[in-house]
């Protein structure tokens, strides 16, 4: 199985990040975010001419692609879809919050496949996700980084993502994958006390030792913590294919997690995902 990696727009066609994606084209299932909420935040939207503009310089042929969203206008993002669309490309588009259900039946009409945004960091998301799913039935859905594990074996999405899998640098905490769609957090401070064993049982299935997470600097931007981290991204995304068939999605943006998520998958892959589900969707 291919390691799925969603990467924004701007950093797929830098450098290092374009040669390790050309490098490992036969390994990789590329998703395009379009990096317009990150361009929003800093002050400066991204322009369909941008986006454009670099989408013709994309090292290798995505799985798939985006279109280029307007935070907070579904409107202007339904717009910006249709031009897509008359430019002679295919993106995903995105069914943002306060859209009407007729725009998402118009999205249907011209992609298998419908993202569906506001579900992170929103009042009443969970709500929301019950209320979209009944009106998106059986057909294809994207969810945009929700990953909450009751909703994913209850609904299965044809597709998420998630962009968790790395957080001991920033807050001394480790997510470890502990299977059925569950991650379990973990602090530097725990592990210099007591690791609950199903994580300390979860971390070996990982191949790593927990006991060199006893040690300070393999806190402090060393591999083993983003190993851990990056593994139980990869044990997740096989998972979630084996039995629910859904593909999940890892956001990154360093190069050197990708490179790590890559190797994780070569090895890990052969051991978490039977012979007969290890044909990608």
């Amino acid at each position: 199985m291919p390691l799925n990696l969603l990467v924004s727009l701007p950093y797929v066609i830098k450098g290092a990040m374009r040669e390790l994606l050309q490098e490992n084209r036969d390994h990789v299932r590329l998703l395009v975010d379009s990096g317009a909420f990150t361009a929003w935040r800093s002050g400066n939207p991204l322009t369909l001419d941008a986006y454009l503009k670099m989408m013709e310089s994309v090292p290798i042929k995505p799985w798939r692609y985006f279109t280029l969203d307007v935070v907070g206008d579904p409107v202007a993002t339904r717009s910006n879809f249709d031009e897509l669309l008359r430019q002679g490309l295919h993106p995903v588009p995105i069914f943002t919050r306060g859209a009407s259900p007729e725009t998402l039946d118009y999205y249907y009409e011209h992609s298998d496949v419908v993202a569906v945004g506001g579900l992170v960091g929103t009042r009443g998301n969970k709500g929301y996700v019950n209320g979209i799913m009944r009106l998106i039935g059986e057909r294809k859905v994207h969810w945009l980084g929700f990953t909450h594990a009751e909703y994913l074996r209850r609904y299965r999405p044809y597709m998420c993502d998630s962009s968790s899998s790395s957080m001991a640098k920033r807050f001394a905490m480790i997510r470890v994958y502990v299977g059925h769609g569950e991650f379990m957090p973990v602090t530097k401070r725990a592990f210099f006390h007591r690791v609950d064993p199903k994580i300390d049982a979860a971390i070996r299935q990982l191949g790593v030792d927990p006991y060199l997470l006893r040690h300070e600097k393999n806190w402090h931007g060393h591999r083993i913590s983003d190993l851990i981290g990056m593994r139980s991204a990869v044990a997740f995304q096989c998972d979630l294919w084996t039995h629910l068939r859904t593909n999940v999605f890892t956001a990154i943006t360093p190069v050197k997690h990708a490179a790590i998520l890559l190797d994780a998958m070569r090895d890990l892959g052969p051991q978490l995902i039977p012979k007969e589900h290890r044909h990608a969707a």
